[in-house]
């Protein structure tokens, strides 16, 4: 169960976090749902950081988004207010950024790879790899948008040879 949790681990600090507090012992799996809880240790007050807060809680909310601090403060035994501060936090705040973005570019290429299937397919009708094929550029548009602003470069877009690949579709 450890390893499904690391699935939602966006980098190596957090995956270390994470290890670090499971062999200190300050933190444990749960055996019914394998998340991870606070240990109760006698005697000794364990303060943690944003980073080690957040990378208890952000599977909870990688399971359910909407899920309540009380509901996680029950779950893992920290303090609700502790848990609010960090939901708030830039440092937890990128953490579930990363995820997310992971995901939504997982679920694209998805998208893209079925568009791909019904362009190459002999049994897809023309309106369908017409739709499709414009689907795919508005995608590819979309994409070099996103670049352009991040370089602040403009790609060159080759308008001929967009058109020639439209032609060669309808064939």
């Amino acid at each position: 169960m450890l390893d499904e949790i690391k699935k939602c681990s966006v980098n190596e600090d957090e995956d270390t976090t994470l290890d670090t507090l499971l062999e200190g012992k300050e933190i444990k799996l749960d055996e019914e749902t394998g998340l991870p809880v606070k240990s109760v240790k006698h005697g000794k007050s364990s303060h943690f950081s944003d980073l080690e807060v957040s990378s208890v809680i952000l599977p909870y909310i990688c399971n359910d988004i909407a899920i309540s601090n009380r509901a996680i403060e029950e779950a893992t035994g920290l303090d609700r207010r502790v848990i609010g501060r960090v939901r708030k936090s830039r440092v937890f705040v990128k953490l579930l950024a990363e995820h997310t973005n992971r995901q939504m570019v997982e679920g694209r290429s998805i998208a893209v790879e079925k568009l791909v299937d019904i362009l190459k397919s002999v049994k897809s009708s023309d309106n369908s790899k017409i739709k499709s094929a414009q689907v795919l550029l508005q995608h590819s548009e979309k994409m070099a948008e996103l670049v352009a602003e991040s370089s602040k470069n403009k790609p060159d877009i080759n308008v001929e040879a967009v058109l020639n690949e439209l032609d060669k579709l309808k064939q």
